[in-house]
């Protein structure tokens, strides 16, 4: 047995040993003992400006980091506030512990101020939700929690009483687990070596890198001079995989409509006779790409696999492994007629675009604010941009820029 301790400074140590450092929120009196107990395990208390601030916050902290995120809220005003950046968390596969403050255990059923079921209103979303009502496994419930959202990649909630929070317990000497190791699975011979014949039997391949490709830029790269494909990334990617140099990496694939004409991904995609995935949840795979094309995918999420369109060879397995065997194993070729073909396409693109940007008018356009953006911030600036983001990744010529916006949720205020 160890000495008393509050359930609070146990609910800190806890998710400072699932190696979170910052916790946004806003005090209040549902929340303050928690905060307080966060601050004496030495994680940063961020104050923000309200709980929705907060949630959206831990989302681009596991964003940016891989790691999980955490927010801190009061009960019913502030649970309500933080449902949209924690759903824009969820969307986009982002690990984070939202804990919220609840009324004393006592009223808990009773209609007392600022009383709402917070796991009921919690239900929709999260992969690990359920109210503490005892101190005695405090410890327990958050470690399941910050396990939950590491394994599952998505938003554990724990909602804390009041009175439970300044609750002083003897607490057994546990080993709950810290963080996770996760499985990394590893390609298939066989999966590759029917890729690999796809790919050199294909004429005009095309490379579509999601998130799951970041990070295995020089081996995307160096497949796509073997093949001659044009390399397109996601919105969420952009730049993050390989330079954008509109010689081989082109960009994103853009699925709508500029000055009337067809969008990109259409007149780019149904021209491909085979489509490489890699680590992407596109989600206008069938409107871009021919029923008749061939597709590979590279996924380590296996619910990913054939979620948007019909697949002939599937490898669940790390990008950049399963990239490095396939450069082993296809054909150095030497017809350049589709990249040339999709080059002249995207060049077209990007001259419409920039002639617009260099075109003020009243009211100002999106390309024109576009253009002042890019004249103003340095070529390594974080850039944030929240709705609207198709307008802005059209218009926008990423370099060296770390570009951050919800993937899927897209809402106001990120």
């Amino acid at each position: 047995m160890t000495a008393g301790k509050r359930v609070a400074d146990s609910i800190g140590e806890t998710l400072a040993r699932f190696g979170v450092k910052y916790v946004f929120g806003l005090p209040g009196d549902k929340v303050n003992t928690l905060a307080d107990g966060v601050a004496r395990a030495g994680l940063r208390f961020i104050v923000v400006r309200d709980e929705g601030a907060g949630a959206t916050a831990a989302g681009v902290m596991s964003m940016l980091t891989g790691g999980l995120g955490a927010c801190l809220g009061m009960g019913a005003p502030g649970a309500v506030r933080m449902l949209p950046g924690l759903y824009g968390a969820m969307l986009d596969g982002l690990p984070v512990v939202a804990l919220t403050g609840q009324v004393e255990s006592f009223h808990i059923g009773t209609d007392y101020t600022q009383e709402i079921d917070t796991t009921r209103l919690f239900s929709a979303f999260t992969v690990y939700n359920h109210l503490l009502v005892t101190g005695n496994n405090a410890s327990l419930m958050i470690s399941r929690a910050c396990r939950a959202a590491l394994v599952h990649r998505g938003v554990a909630h724990v909602s804390v009483p009041t009175d439970i929070q300044s609750e002083v317990v003897e607490q057994v000497e546990a080993k709950y687990p810290g963080p996770p190791t996760m499985w990394r699975p590893e390609p298939r011979e066989d999966s590759v070596e029917a890729a690999a014949k796809i790919l050199n039997d294909a004429d005009r391949i095309l490379i579509l890198a999601g998130r799951g490709a970041v990070g295995h830029g020089n081996e995307i790269k160096k497949l796509s001079r073997k093949l001659h494909a044009p390399v397109f990334t996601t919105r969420s990617t952009g730049a993050s995989v390989m330079p954008i140099d509109l010689d081989h990496n082109m960009g994103v694939l853009i699925a709508s409509t500029i000055m009337g004409r067809a969008p990109l991904a259409v007149r780019v995609g149904q021209r491909a006779d085979a489509v490489l995935l890699i680590g992407t949840d596109y989600p206008y795979m069938s409107e871009a790409f021919r029923s008749d094309a061939k597709v590979i995918q590279i996924d380590t999420n296996p619910a990913n696999i054939g979620k948007r369109i019909g697949v002939d060879v599937q490898i669940l397995a790390d990008a950049g492994e399963t990239i490095a065997l396939l450069n082993r194993q296809v054909t150095q070729r030497r017809g350049l007629a589709f990249l040339n073909e999709v080059r002249q396409e995207t060049q077209e693109n990007f001259q419409m675009t920039e002639e617009m940007k260099n075109q003020p008018s009243k009211p100002i356009t999106h390309y024109y604010l576009t253009k002042i953006l890019e004249d103003s911030v340095g070529e390594n600036a974080i850039v944030v941009t929240d709705s609207g983001p198709f307008h802005f990744k059209e218009s926008f010529r990423v370099k060296k820029h770390l570009l951050l916006m919800q993937g899927r949720y897209q809402g106001m205020g990120f």
